[in-house]
């Protein structure tokens, strides 16, 4: 049987929209504000659609920048998921 590693999808609607505004438009923001934008940065500026969800399309984008992060910085996991000893789920 194979285990699993789940990483789970939050969305905070408005904090959410509050942070990728304060990475679009390069403002500070309240410290919760800024210490989420920060965190999502990456995913902010990976994500260029601006016509669909796009608080649901940075909030993808960032959990599979953390999947890669955990696979790259723990090598353990990423020899289990390589052996199938483990699944990666979104």
């Amino acid at each position: 049987m194979t285990k699993r590693v789940v990483v789970i999808l939050f969305v905070a609607r408005d904090a959410g929209k509050a942070a990728i505004n304060a990475v679009d438009e390069h403002k500070d923001s309240s410290r919760y504000i800024q210490l989420l934008a920060n965190v999502i940065a990456p995913a902010v500026k990976a994500v260029s659609d601006t016509f669909s969800d796009r608080l649901m399309n940075v909030t993808r984008m960032n959990v599979i920048m953390t999947v890669e992060r955990l696979r790259d910085k723990t090598p353990v996991l990423d020899f289990y998921h390589d052996q199938k000893r483990i699944r990666i789920e979104l």
